[in-house]
């Protein structure tokens, strides 16, 4: 209730007293870098969401970096639109009438007014968002868009990597209307095709030049390449990619129009697959309790996935094996594995450049044919070790923890062009392509 009577005082203030919300963005923003007046500024909004791009961004030395986080921009939004009716509203991107409207006319109004005083205020040349469709960042996009600096987008969701899915794709972003920014960088081409076929974005407006924070993974790994991995003496640790349920559902379950993504991630339990989900978690926690080795489980997220985990781990020595691990870095984790075990996620063909065994499991109902056309990845299978049914899966984890692992040159190279396909390139130019891409954009929006 306290909360709650202080956003209505804050949201009198914005919308009565002239300037006060561009105070507060002087207040609430934050310099991520050493400020030098001879580089141009990047404003990154929605941080949480960049996954490391925000940090290399940093260590290039190539921009000033500054922040405004994902509650100080949600907290806005809500001033201006009800967001419980928003949830159940299919048109908030392409509305041309009614609550949707005339609250995006005073918003807009409102935030010019306010983003044109922060920015003679602080110096800003692009600002960066990590998807373009946070509905919290659609106005403020917009305005910068318009009336100071091009707004870039770093897109982090690019694995339409099924037929079903490439198809969601077309939906959710053909629901979009079309993109109101100056760019978006994608991690690969297809992405990028569904972008253009479906209208949301035109041929100048989207790149494909792949993920970020890759170079420094795969620098990483060219330091260390070795094709054979195994040691006999130290005790074996397992890392477990985690999945859901509703993993690799998208175009089977969700309305790209209204899309309520737990409804896909955790499906009714008799719907979805919660089989494979169940039995790979927890043929794992024994697998790791029976031989004496380390199972760290990595979900994307928290909240109920932790919950689902938590409720298959109540065996206490399965627990004294057990690390479920939110916060560490993905890389690292795998670095530190012996056996890596996943399911659709681009984390998989990541994992698959450490040239480690990769186990995907592949039975239960991801093998039911109503899900064929959805579960992604497929044509990567024959890159990775496939468990085609739980003995399968518990017979690999055997081989490979305790005897050594080959991976043939073949297998290598198909590994490597399916991260190059799904995720980026292997030059390590990633880096630079981005910060070419950037200053073009900042440069043409001012020609």
């Amino acid at each position: 209730m306290i909360r709650s009577l202080k956003v209505k005082i804050f949201g009198l203030l914005v919308k009565n007293i002239p300037y006060f919300y561009a105070l507060f963005l002087l207040i609430v923003y934050k310099k991520v870098s050493f400020i030098d007046k001879n580089r141009k500024t990047i404003l990154m909004l929605t941080p949480e969401r960049f996954r490391g791009d925000v940090s290399v961004l940093v260590r290039t030395n190539e921009f000033n970096i500054i922040i405004i986080e994902q509650k100080w921009l949600q907290l806005t939004f809500s001033i201006f639109y009800n967001q419980d009716k928003l949830k159940g509203d299919y048109n908030f991107y392409t509305a041309k009438s009614g609550d949707i409207v005339q609250n995006r006319s005073v918003f807009r109004k409102t935030l010019k007014r306010e983003v044109l005083l922060f920015s003679r205020m602080v110096a800003v040349d692009a600002i960066v968002s990590a998807a373009s469709y946070y509905k919290w960042e659609h106005d403020i996009g917009y305005i910068f868009e318009k009336y100071v600096c091009p707004w870039i987008v770093f897109h982090r969701e690019n694995l339409y990597a099924s037929p079903g899915f490439y198809k969601f794709g077309l939906g959710l972003y053909g629901s979009k209307g079309n993109f109101y920014g100056s760019h978006i960088i994608t991690h690969n081409e297809t992405t990028k095709d569904i972008m253009l076929s479906c209208g949301y974005t035109s041929t100048g407006q989207v790149s494909a030049l792949g993920a970020l924070r890759m170079d420094e993974f795969v620098s990483k790994i060219k330091l260390q390449d070795q094709t054979i991995y195994g040691n006999q003496t130290k005790k074996k640790n397992i890392l477990l990619i985690s999945f859901t349920p509703g993993s690799s559902l998208y175009g089977y379950k969700g309305d790209p129009k209204n899309l309520k993504v737990s409804d896909v991630l955790w499906p009714a339990k008799d719907d979805g697959m919660w089989n494979l989900f169940n039995h790979v978690h927890r043929d794992l926690m024994t697998f790791c309790k029976n031989n004496n080795c380390n199972l760290t489980i990595r979900p994307k997220w928290g909240d109920r996935w932790l919950d689902e985990i938590a409720q298959m781990s109540n065996d206490e020595d399965a627990e004294k094996t057990t690390n479920v691990d939110l916060i560490s870095d993905m890389h690292e984790l795998m670095f530190r594995a012996d056996v890596i075990v996943g399911f659709a996620s681009t984390a998989v063909l990541e994992a698959g450049l450490t040239n480690k065994p990769v186990i995907l499991p592949y039975f239960d109902e991801a093998k039911y044919e109503k899900y064929s056309q959805y579960i992604l990845l497929k044509d990567t299978f024959d890159a990775f070790e496939v468990a085609d049914s739980r003995i399968d899966l518990t017979n690999m984890l055997k081989q490979y923890t305790r005897s050594p692992f080959i991976l043939s040159n073949d297998k290598k190279n198909k590994r490597e062009k399916c991260f190059e396909k799904w995720v980026s390139k292997t030059d390590m130019c990633t880096t630079s392509r981005y910060i070419d891409l950037i200053n073009n954009v900042i440069d043409s929006y001012h020609d």
